[in-house]
């Protein structure tokens, strides 16, 4: 009886029911549970920093995109055909962009020299538009777009001024043309000597103005285009687009208005074309002829 007793005195309890082995094994799951929440807390703080500081960098990148990188444009620019200044640039776009939110970008961009002057046709709204430096001013003036005048100089700039304004290169702001105003006496031989001054920008090389004459109320402008090479049009298309360069030019001078009915265009053996006072429309780039109306006779 003894010795039943102390034997079992001496069987020893498995360890997994001593009260120790609990304690370890809740010590234990807390420091892991709490060093996987100190990592899953870390791995956020990580991942929340990366967006931040993504985010961040893209806010800064789409600060400094300019307008015209915003739009995707990609502007390619090239010589003009004919181009006897060796200063014309020619850029072809088709896009929905008006000519203020890309031409300062433009300028700073693809403007080697001040003296150049770039075209930027626009398929898309059939315009094109010239760009020209004035001092501290960027010249935008925005012309009807002549069919192929992007492949030769001679037509380039040739279509109805629709808008112009000036952009101050320094600070961007964006300035109306300002409007002229004559001052001389409104006769005929001022009227004679204000139309040579603004035709001059109105023909092309190899093209010359021989004489302006004002007579029985008829203003004719006589153009020699017997140097000209018009390929790959013909003479009869370089007419048409003269006449409307030309008149375009004399219709701005509005003081001399009661000086004339009809503005004819002479050229040669190639024709004359007729305006007659009454066919002048108004459009968003001042007074011009339809060119519709513009007969070879």
């Amino acid at each position: 009886m003894g010795k039943e007793k102390k034997a079992k005195d001496t069987v020893k309890k498995p360890f997994y029911k001593k009260w120790w082995f609990w304690v370890i094994i809740v010590v234990v799951l807390a420091g892991t549970i709490g060093n996987g929440e100190g990592k899953d807390r870390e791995k956020d703080a990580v991942q929340t920093a990366n967006v931040n500081e993504s985010s961040a960098t893209d806010t800064s990148e789409d600060s400094n995109q300019t307008d015209s990188e915003k739009a995707g444009i990609d502007f390619v620019v090239s010589d003009v055909r004919n181009d006897v200044t060796g200063k014309w640039r020619k850029s072809l776009i088709a896009e929905n962009i008006e000519p203020k939110d890309y031409a300062l970008d433009y300028y700073k961009q693809y403007f080697k020299s001040d003296d150049e002057i770039h075209a930027i046709v626009n398929f898309n709204y059939n315009t094109t538009t010239k760009l020209s430096v004035m001092g501290n001013l960027l010249d935008v003036t925005i012309y009807e777009y002549v069919d192929k005048e992007e492949h030769d100089a001679k037509l380039l700039f040739s279509g109805m001024v629709l808008d112009e304004y000036f952009i101050d290169i320094n600070s961007g702001e964006i300035l109306n043309a300002p409007e002229t105003t004559s001052t001389k006496e409104v006769s005929p031989d001022n009227f004679v000597a204000d139309v040579k001054d603004v035709i001059q920008g109105a023909i092309g090389s190899n093209e010359v103005i021989t004489d302006v004459v004002l007579k029985d109320e008829d203003l004719c402008v006589f153009v020699d285009f017997s140097n000209a090479d018009p390929s790959p049009l013909t003479l009869e298309d370089l007419a048409l687009s003269r006449t409307g360069s030309i008149t375009d030019a004399i219709l701005e001078l509005k003081d001399y208005d009661s000086l004339w009915e009809t503005i004819t265009v002479d050229f040669g053996e190639v024709g004359h074309i007729t305006n007659n006072k009454a066919d002048i429309q108004t459009g968003m780039g001042g007074r011009y002829f339809p060119g519709e109306n513009f007969k070879l006779q």
